[in-house]
C-alpha cells in the first residue's frame, strides 16, 4: 500500500517527464498483461509473440527509469560525499589548524624575544620581526594580506589594534596582533560596504601607545596612525579623528583604508545631512573630497576621480536645473572652483550640440 500511495504522489506531483513515463509503463503494463492472457486462452502463437515483445519492452523501459536512478543517486551521493569532503577540509583548516593556534607565538629564544615575551606577558603588544614573520606562516597569511590598524571593534572587544587583512573568494581574514594572536574571518559580503564617522572625540597623548612605543611593531604599524585634528567645542579645543567602518563594527583609521580597498573593495558610502540634500553626483564627488582630506586620495588621484564623475554626469540625461545645483553645491563645498564648474557647464553644452 506504502508504494501504491508513492506512485500515486509521485504522478500527482512529479514532473512531466515523470507523469508520461509512468503513463507509459502502466499502459506497457496493462498491454502486457492482456497479451499474456489471450495467449493462454486463444492457444495463439501471435499473442505470445505479442505478449513477449511486450514484456521485454516492460523490462527494457523500467530498467532504463532504474538505471538512471542509481546514475543520478551515485551522481547525488558523490556530490554529497564531495561536498562532505570539502566542508571537512574546511572546518579542519579552520578548527584544526588556525583555531588551536590562536594564542601561539613562534619562539624567539634571542634577548629581544625574551623582552617581548616578557611584554606580551604584561598585555602589551610586542613581537619581534621573527615573531612576526612566523605568525603570518603559522595563520596561512596569503601574500597579498595587506597591514592595517583596527580603531576598536566591539564584536571582538578589542581596539587599537594592529592586523594583517586579507581575504579568498568567500571570506575576509583578520590576524589580530594582541599579546595573544587571534585570527577572525568574516563572510565577503558582511565585508562589503565601508561607511563613515566624523569627528571621533579623541586623545592623542593616550591613544595607540603601543603602536607609538619603539620597535618591529611600530615600524610596520606606526605609518597607520590616525590623522588628528584640533577643533573648539564650548571654548575649548579638543582632538578628533575620522574612522571608517567596514561592515558591521570594524572601525579603521584612514591610513588603512586604501589597503582595505586593495583587498576587499567595499563600496563607500557616507550619510549625513549634506549628503541627504545633493543628488548621487555631488554625493560621489563629495566621497572623494572626504578621501582626500584625509589623504587616503593624493592630490591627482582626488583631481582626476572628480573630473571623471563630472564628465559622466554631463553626458547623462538629467535636468538642467539638478546639474546646475549640483555644480553649485560643489562649490559651495569647495569640492571644485567656480572655473571648473563653468568649464563643465560648457563641456555639457557642447556635448548635446553634437547629439
Amino acid at each position: 500500500m506504502h508504494s501504491i500511495g508513492k506512485l500515486i504522489d509521485t504522478f500527482r506531483y512529479g514532473s512531466a517527464k515523470t507523469r508520461r513515463f509512468l503513463l507509459i509503463l502502466a499502459l506497457l503494463t496493462v498491454a502486457s498483461v492482456a497479451c499474456s492472457v489471450l495467449a493462454l486462452t486463444q492457444n495463439s502463437w501471435t499473442m505470445v509473440g505479442a505478449a513477449f515483445v511486450l514484456w521485454v519492452a516492460l523490462f527494457i523501459v523500467a530498467g532504463s527509469k532504474e538505471l538512471s536512478e542509481r546514475k543520478v543517486e551515485v551522481g547525488e551521493k558523490a556530490k554529497k560525499e564531495e561536498k562532505k569532503k570539502e566542508k571537512g577540509s574546511l572546518f579542519s583548516a579552520v578548527k584544526g589548524i588556525f583555531k588551536p593556534k590562536d594564542g601561539k607565538i613562534p619562539k624567539d629564544d634571542s634577548p629581544e624575544g625574551e623582552k617581548m615575551r616578557k611584554l606580551r606577558e604584561a598585555g602589551h603588544i610586542a613581537f619581534t620581526d621573527k615573531e612576526l614573520a612566523g605568525l603570518l606562516k603559522l595563520h596561512h597569511v596569503k601574500r597579498t594580506h595587506r597591514t592595517i590598524l583596527i580603531d576598536n571593534c566591539a564584536t571582538h572587544g578589542i581596539k587599537e589594534t594592529p592586523a594583517y587583512v586579507w581575504r579568498d573568494k568567500r571570506r575576509v581574514y583578520f590576524l589580530l596582533l594582541l599579546a595573544s594572536p587571534k585570527r577572525i574571518q568574516y563572510p565577503i559580503e558582511q565585508c562589503s560596504n565601508m561607511t563613515y564617522k566624523r569627528a571621533v572625540l579623541a586623545d592623542e597623548k593616550k591613544d595607540y601607545l603601543e603602536i607609538v612605543r619603539p620597535g618591529p611593531v611600530n615600524i610596520v604599524f606606526g605609518g597607520f596612525l590616525p590623522l588628528y585634528y584640533r577643533e573648539r567645542l564650548a571654548n575649548k579645543l579638543v582632538t578628533r579623528k575620522n574612522l571608517y567602518c567596514l561592515g558591521k563594527d570594524i572601525y579603521i583609521t584612514a591610513a588603512s583604508v586604501k589597503n582595505v580597498v586593495e583587498v576587499i573593495n567595499p563600496r563607500f558610502e557616507i550619510e549625513d545631512e549634506i549628503t541627504e540634500s545633493h543628488n548621487e553626483w555631488f554625493n560621489e564627488c563629495y566621497r572623494y573630497n572626504t578621501l582626500w582630506r584625509d589623504k587616503v586620495y593624493k592630490g591627482d588621484e582626488y583631481k582626476n576621480a572628480v573630473v571623471e564623475c563630472l564628465k559622466r554626469m554631463s553626458r547623462a540625461n538629467i535636468p538642467f536645473d539638478d546639474f546646475r545645483k549640483c555644480l553649485e553645491g560643489l562649490v559651495e563645498y569647495h569640492i571644485i572652483t567656480d572655473e571648473m564648474a563653468d568649464k563643465f557647464a560648457e563641456y555639457r553644452r557642447k556635448y548635446q550640440n553634437e547629439q
